[in-house]
């Protein structure tokens, strides 16, 4: 008989995260402030999959990604950054932004392999998965759909403060195309 066993994670300045017991690796995050969120980007394919954050500010659009590691308020503040980029295996890619006064965010998936490789990779055959959470807490954990091909893959928005799950697959030709 098959019994599903679950353990609890925690340790001091970390956010307590309760997985099923099973071989692979599993990542926690540090407690943050309140108005801050952390998105953990993982996949089980061997491929490039990568965290973007875009970002909409007095009508300026930025795009956070591998080349553009962290973007940074008026006053010259990082208020998001890329904080781990995987170029190979199965991550983890995390952003982390301040999104309280700071904008529209939007967080997206986009298969840098499927560019590579002319589409060859879609993202719903990754089993890419975002783990988000925000402050001290783990708001959710979202897959991507088997049932969409596409390279791109927008999770969620956050607008002043407010998180939107968008879940919407939809294909570009080049990675800075991600709205």
């Amino acid at each position: 008989k098959d019994t599903a066993v679950s353990a609890e994670i925690s340790s001091e300045g970390y956010i307590p995260l309760t997985v099923e017991a099973q071989a692979g690796n599993v990542y926690i995050s540090p407690v943050m402030t309140e108005d801050t969120y952390r998105a953990v980007l993982t996949w089980a394919e061997s491929c490039d999959l990568d965290a973007i954050l875009t970002r909409e500010y007095m009508g300026k659009a930025e795009q956070l990604y591998y080349f553009n590691s962290d973007f940074t308020n008026e006053e010259g503040t990082v208020i998001a950054t890329l904080d781990t980029d995987s170029e190979n295996g199965s991550g983890p890619e995390t952003v982390t932004f301040n999104a309280v006064g700071n904008g529209y965010f939007r967080f997206s998936v986009g298969s840098y392999s499927s560019l590579k490789e002319d589409g060859e990779t879609s993202l719903s055959d990754t089993g890419a998965t975002v783990t988000l959470y925000q402050g001290d807490k783990l708001i959710g954990e979202y897959s991507v759909s088997d049932a969409e091909n596409g390279n791109v893959w927008c999770v969620f928005e956050v607008s002043d403060g407010t998180l939107t799950i968008i879940d919407d697959i939809y294909t570009v030709s080049a990675m800075t195309e991600i709205k």
